[in-house]
């Protein structure tokens, strides 16, 4: 009884707040030719975001907390599917020297999710929420130059060099949003070093991309003695339409406590 109550109190608070972040939505996008009808499918992301409607997933395999229907839901995507791709992969071996050269003179930070139950998982943030980490764009100017070269990277999310020492088990676990789809670059890849997404097994080759939806629950092994290395780029889902990725963009910089409807 207690439980049912404190969720009408956080229902009912959450309304104003959704209708005030509408209509501020709403007047700045006309000023940016975007029509209330061009925002539909994101007031339901926000509407869920606040609890407000039980988000209509259609994989059993795909349950963000923040939910924008009508996405294709598709585990993983072919790489020739992104224009993008072959320029990352001819610059590999310069993104490869300037991590590894970078990542052996310093301890990296554990990545903050609290997602391994054994092993340690260390990370080096390009960009976190959205926002460029001006320190790692100085200590490695080339590898942040090829990532801005890419549509969508950095502004859909988080970059990151996500390292992986052996014997760690990263727990199954959905991401929190399905606008952005994440790409995998192979640095540094031992055998025995492989990831579940959905139902299907992965593993990472050196130089490739592993290009899938986070929002699909997925689990990341390493059971081998030597680190597994990768770069990490979220880009934007390629059926978001310019109107919500411009009001995903608007909601984060208006400072509503909204965050974490963007980017986690």
């Amino acid at each position: 009884m207690r439980a049912r109550a404190k969720r009408r109190l956080v229902r009912s608070a959450a309304r104003p707040r959704r209708k005030l972040l509408q209509a501020e939505l709403r007047r700045r996008a006309a000023a940016h030719g975007f029509a209330p009808q061009d925002l539909e499918r994101f007031d339901h992301y926000l509407s869920s975001h606040l609890k407000l409607e039980a988000p209509e997933y259609v994989e059993p395999w795909q349950k963000p907390r923040n939910y924008l229907p009508g996405l294709r839901a598709q585990p993983v995507y072919d790489s020739s599917e992104f224009a993008w791709v072959p320029g990352l992969l001819n610059n590999f071996e310069t993104i490869r020297q300037e991590l590894l050269d970078y990542s052996a003179k310093l301890t990296l930070d554990a990545q903050p999710q609290g997602l391994t139950d054994k092993g340690r998982w260390s990370v080096l943030y390009f960009y976190a929420g959205g926002r460029r980490i001006e320190a790692t764009r100085r200590a490695c100017p080339r590898t942040s130059e090829i990532v801005d070269s890419i549509p969508g990277a950095g502004e859909a999310g988080q970059t990151y060099l996500s390292v992986l020492r052996g014997g760690t088990h990263i727990k199954r676990h959905f991401g929190p949003i399905n606008t952005r789809l994440r790409c995998h670059l192979g640095i540094a890849v031992p055998e025995a070093a492989r990831i579940r997404i959905g139902e299907e097994k992965y593993e990472w080759r050196e130089g490739q991309c592993l290009i899938f939806d986070d929002s699909f629950e997925h689990e990341v092994w390493n059971d081998s003695d030597a680190e597994r290395v990768v770069l990490l780029i979220d880009l934007w889902h390629p059926e978001l339409t310019a109107a919500e990725r411009w009001a995903i963009n608007e909601a984060r910089n208006m400072r509503f406590g909204l965050h974490d409807v963007l980017h986690a």
